[in-house]
């Protein structure tokens, strides 16, 4: 089980070498130091390791039986600095000479370099998003944009004495050379064919503001609501041991919901004809891509489940509704005051007694 399990782990990471074939793999294992399928297997691994994970410690291919003693000194120190967690490997000298211990050796060695991989790519991923978040907030910062466009590209870095006319020439020679290459049809006319003017980009840009400030309202009404439903899960009974695992999983996610989506005028120069064309979601091209199970399930009758405000009956701490009783005559007109009267009389208005003043500009009552 334990061969199996390593040749995936090698397959998985991209070997395919003659040890990728069990039967060959299993002779390597047998043999040992004597084998050279298994001691470049071993170098393989540890040099990558070695590079994804900056370490100190490094394992080179013995040219003989007389560099047994340092190789197997090198794998030791190899894996105490990847705090590898047995210790038949570690603590024992001449552990690779069993053949167990080096099928452990093997898997443990190769979980540790898929592990690495998927940190680097990770590394990788956070760098460029750090690197589009800086072009997307510094959107007239000339000299990033550019060697944006340079990396893309593929051009490395000019010489000091080349000019930005010479850049954007290179560019542009570039960016023809791609587009030709592609197939026809490939790539949809622009919707923005003709240049405008300064005031016209100073009206685009106006525009994009207004538009900015208003999607950034609407994204934080949008993240208040998700705040507001993430914390009403940990009301209930069920969830208030799992609070933890709601923070980590909400924070993970939340880190990358921000309340500002700029978009910048670029775009619009870049925008093709297409976007004139929507598309109903309820078309064939766009069902092929979104339709699922899900969609084939038919609900069948389900039982009334009531709820209508006349057929349920008011609970018990709720008052009976009766008429309203009208006051008598007498209290009902002392505010008034004759036409013009203030509104004072019985009642309290406004914080102001009754005939002085009635709580209305300083008019008494019976009249102006």
């Amino acid at each position: 089980i334990l061969i199996n399990g390593i040749l995936d782990s090698l397959e998985d990471l991209g070997y395919v070498g003659p040890l990728s074939k069990e039967v060959v793999f299993q002779s390597a294992i047998e043999n040992g130091l004597d084998s050279t399928e298994f001691i470049n297997l071993v170098n393989m691994l540890c040099s990558e390791l070695k590079t994804h994970l900056s370490l100190n410690e490094s394992v080179t291919c013995p040219t003989g039986p007389e560099d047994a003693e340092s190789f197997h000194l090198e794998v030791r120190s190899f894996l105490s600095e990847l705090n590898c967690p047995h210790p038949s490997l570690v603590q024992d000298l001449t552990a690779l000479s069993q053949p167990g211990n080096r099928l452990l050796f093997i898997d443990f060695v190769t979980s540790e370099l898929m592990a690495a991989r998927l940190i680097s790519l990770r590394k990788q991923k956070q760098t460029l998003e750090k690197e589009e978040d800086i072009s997307e907030s510094n959107p007239y910062d000339v000299p990033s944009n550019l060697a944006s466009i340079l990396k893309v590209y593929g051009i490395g870095k000019p010489p000091s004495h080349v000019t930005i006319t010479m850049i954007f020439d290179k560019i542009i020679t570039k960016t023809k050379e791609l587009v030709a290459s592609c197939p026809k049809g490939h790539i949809t006319p622009s919707l923005v064919t003709q240049s405008l003017s300064t005031e016209q980009w100073g009206t685009l840009d106006r525009i994009n503001e207004a538009l900015t400030k208003e999607y950034a309202l609407r994204r934080q009404m949008l993240l208040t609501r998700c705040n507001v439903t993430v914390k009403s899960f940990k009301w209930s009974h069920k969830t208030k041991e799992k609070n933890e695992e709601f923070t980590t999983v909400y924070q993970n996610k939340w880190k990358l919901m921000t309340e500002k989506a700029p978009v910048l005028i670029a775009r619009v120069l870049a925008s093709k004809q297409d976007l004139l064309s929507v598309q109903r979601t309820s078309y064939g091209d766009v069902r092929k891509n979104t339709q699922c199970e899900i969609n084939k399930v038919v609900i069948g009758s389900v039982p009334d489940r009531g709820g209508r405000p006349n057929e349920t009956r008011p609970p018990p701490e709720m008052p009976s509704f009766r008429k309203r009783t009208e006051a008598p005559k007498d209290k009902r007109d002392g505010g008034r005051g004759g036409k013009r009267g203030g509104r004072g009389g019985g009642r309290v208005q406004g914080g102001w007694s009754g005939g002085s003043g009635g709580g209305y500009g300083g008019y008494r009552e019976g009249g102006g």
